[in-house]
């Protein structure tokens, strides 16, 4: 299909942090990008080793995400391919001869605000997200993993009997470095690097879950312990999984990811179950089963930081 003589024009309405970053310094460095890949609703674009997610309007805030205002179904992804040239100049995005996008009105998005919690309010909202979501956990990916009692090595997925292993060599240390927070040793990566790349689509399950932890472990305060981790995944991501999944890893360690999840982190530490339907129904929106494996990351490393008596961190 040929390149269009007049390209389409949208405005950017919303930039993740990660995103504005990236662009900020691709714009300053006067770097070019190429699309990585192609999908109904979004396209990814590699600046040197960062990427960011350009999207319709109803993709959902997220820390990579560039929000347009194209609906879907609009032009915004039409005839695109992945390796055409996108480059910025004068405040917009340019993807080859067919998009050019107008930074000039975007708001920068940020996860919200997190109230004051305590760890009371953190068991009482994970029994409470247990009680209403352990039935509606699918059994494709890594969800099954934050139902207590499962015998995960027998049922559901594929990637979940994988999983049995990795799972629980990384909870071990879990449980260590949270009963001794300031004595934080790197974690042996070895042991459980496999759950990396494990799974399916464009953000296998097992990197979702990891992803959880991370940014569970931010929202806990847990900085030592994130950053031991972090310095464990960061070596073999490109190893283990493919460029996209592991740009959002890399967020993960900043404590960022995608809207639903941090609402979901929210009601959890507040244990606020006014919100709990609407949540439950974001976190399954999230991907095929990227919503349900991140919140197994997330409620097996609270459920942990309960079981080992820290002391709150909360915001208050």
């Amino acid at each position: 299909m040929p390149e269009r003589c007049n390209p389409a024009k949208f405005d950017v309405v919303l930039l993740g942090p990660v995103a504005a970053r990236v662009l900020d310094s691709a714009r300053f460095c006067d770097e070019r990008g190429d699309v990585s890949a192609v999908f109904d609703r979004c396209f990814y674009v590699e600046f040197a080793s960062d990427q960011v997610c350009i999207g319709v309007s109803d993709l959902g805030a997220g820390s990579l995400n560039v929000l347009t205002n194209s609906a879907a179904g609009g032009t915004l992804i039409q005839g695109l391919r992945a390796g055409t040239q996108v480059g910025l100049s004068n405040g917009c995005v340019r993807v080859g001869n067919r998009l050019i996008l107008n930074l000039a009105k975007a708001a920068i998005w940020s996860p919200p605000t997190v109230p004051s919690w305590c760890r009371e309010s953190v068991r009482s909202g994970l029994e409470a997200f247990l009680d209403v979501s352990g039935s509606m956990v699918p059994d494709d990916g890594l969800g099954k993993l934050m139902v207590p009692d499962t015998e995960y090595p027998s049922a559901g997925s594929i990637p979940l009997k994988y999983a049995a292993g990795p799972v629980s060599r990384l909870q071990a240390w879990l449980k260590d470095a949270m009963l001794n927070p300031h004595v934080v040793p790197c974690p042996d990566a070895g042991c459980w690097k496999g759950l990396l790349g494990l799974g399916p689509g464009l953000t296998p399950s097992g990197d979702d879950f990891v992803g959880g932890i991370l940014i569970a472990l931010h929202a806990l305060g847990c900085r030592r312990i994130l950053r031991s981790l972090s310095a464990a995944v960061t070596p073999i991501l490109d190893e283990q999984t493919n460029a996209i999944s592991g740009a959002h890893l890399r967020s993960a360690m900043e404590g960022l990811g995608c809207e639903p999840i941090h609402r979901a982190v929210n009601m959890i530490l507040t244990g606020n179950r006014d919100c709990l339907s609407d949540v439950i129904e974001a976190v399954d929106s999230v991907g095929h089963t990227s919503g349900w494996d991140t919140l197994a990351g997330v409620v097996i490393a609270m459920r942990l930081w309960i079981q080992s008596g820290q002391v709150s961190r909360s915001a208050a």
